[in-house]
């Protein structure tokens, strides 16, 4: 007897259909997420980035309804832009969010990336900067409470054994001289030109050494202290949190424009320019802290400032307002290690840009917020959007 084939022994009298008819269930995540948002606001934000970078508005319009769909699909859990293009073509709830139920046109996943590439990070940022605005209006989000606080974001940068080792000797033969002390002191001197050299040696093939298109020689070391991994390379992140938990972010393209003490204050300038006025209590660590600083942010409106002191200082801030802000400054170190996870992919981001670095960063603030507005979001206003 031959091995049996697959499918069925008798042959079907009529070809089975490949055109599914399914109903897409009313309470699915990225179904009560299609009927909250409103997409033509969302297409404004979008088409204000297109006329900004374009030269010119030649060739067939874009499809923007579908292609912002896929960018919150990505942004709802980390996916490949293949795996986004599958989605989108076989997974009835992605081509809900996509506004394609009616089509049998699918982005394909070099249109998505080009697509993401084009918006950039201004181009996301706007549309979280959106999600967290809705979330205000729903009352999910408390614009009178502010924390910030700043996080490294690192590149998906190789580090080889070798040149980590190499890194590790560098450091330990160059610490243990200065702790001898005597004769070893003078060689630390005589050694420094060479031992710099062979440190930018090391981190130039930290960048540069795999392929051409993995360089981004924006990126700068990060000095984190951490046991296995005194330094990482990447960007540095300002990260905002509103009372409720939603998010949100400002890269720093350069060293110095995340540095604590700059961003204790320009965290209040954003969330005054996004939302119309200063936050009435606001949390930053010791890091943002200094007399002119709590000076700075009581000028600029914050009631309760809630800058962590350095040394024997007094907290500006006392009491029940004090302890309160301990708290929400405690929750924010949360909100950064979920948008840090797997799901998200802010973390060591396939980029091979700066500007891409941006903008996988703040897809993966918009994922956390997606999530967490429909999550929030009661069933029934769902339903009540559906219906309008």
């Amino acid at each position: 007897m031959s091995a049996r084939r697959g499918g069925s022994r008798q042959g079907e009298l009529f070809p089975r259909s490949k055109r599914p008819a399914i109903e897409v269930d009313p309470q699915h995540p990225l179904v009560r997420m299609t009927d909250t948002l409103d997409w033509d606001e969302l297409e404004e934000r979008v088409e204000s980035i297109r006329r900004k970078k374009l030269k010119n508005a030649a060739g067939r319009p874009p499809q923007l309804r579908a292609l912002i769909g896929a960018v919150l699909l990505m942004a709802t859990r980390r996916m490949p832009y293949r795996d986004a293009e599958d989605q989108i073509r076989h997974y009835a709830p992605a081509r809900y969010l996509c506004g394609l139920t009616e089509s049998d046109w699918t982005p394909d996943f070099t249109t998505i990336q080009d697509f993401t590439e084009l918006l950039g990070e201004e181009g996301v940022k706007l549309l979280n900067e959106y999600v967290v605005r809705t979330a205000v209006k729903k009352n999910l989000a408390d614009t009178t409470i502010l924390v910030a606080d700043t996080t490294a974001q690192e590149a998906a940068i190789p580090h080889p054994n070798e040149i980590g080792l190499v890194a590790s000797f560098l450091r330990s033969a160059v610490g243990s001289m200065k702790k001898a002390g005597g004769a070893f002191t003078k060689v630390v001197q005589k050694t420094k030109g060479v031992v710099k050299a062979a440190k930018e040696k090391v981190r130039r093939y930290r960048l540069f050494a795999k392929t051409k298109e993995k360089q981004i020689p924006e990126l700068y070391s990060i000095v984190r202290g951490k046991v296995g991994k005194a330094v990482e390379f990447g960007v540095m992140w300002g990260i905002s949190r509103l009372g409720g938990g939603f998010l949100l972010g400002t890269m720093g393209r350069t060293r110095k424009q995340c540095d604590d003490s700059k961003y204790a204050i320009q965290a209040v300038e954003n969330h005054r320019s996004l939302f119309g006025a200063a936050p009435r209590s606001y949390a930053y660590d010791r890091g943002g802290y200094s007399k002119e600083n709590v000076a700075a942010l009581k000028a600029r409106g914050v009631r309760d400032v809630g800058l962590a002191p350095r040394g024997r200082a007094e907290w500006p801030v006392k009491g029940r307002a004090r302890d309160r802000l301990i708290r929400e400054r405690a929750l924010v170190e949360g909100g950064i290690g979920a948008v840090k996870s797997l799901r998200y992919g802010f973390h060591r981001p396939g980029a091979r840009s700066m500007e891409m670095m941006g903008a996988c960063g703040q897809r993966g603030l918009l994922g956390f917020n997606l999530n967490k507005l429909i999550r929030e979001l009661p069933p029934r206003r769902a339903r009540r959007a559906q219906a309008a």
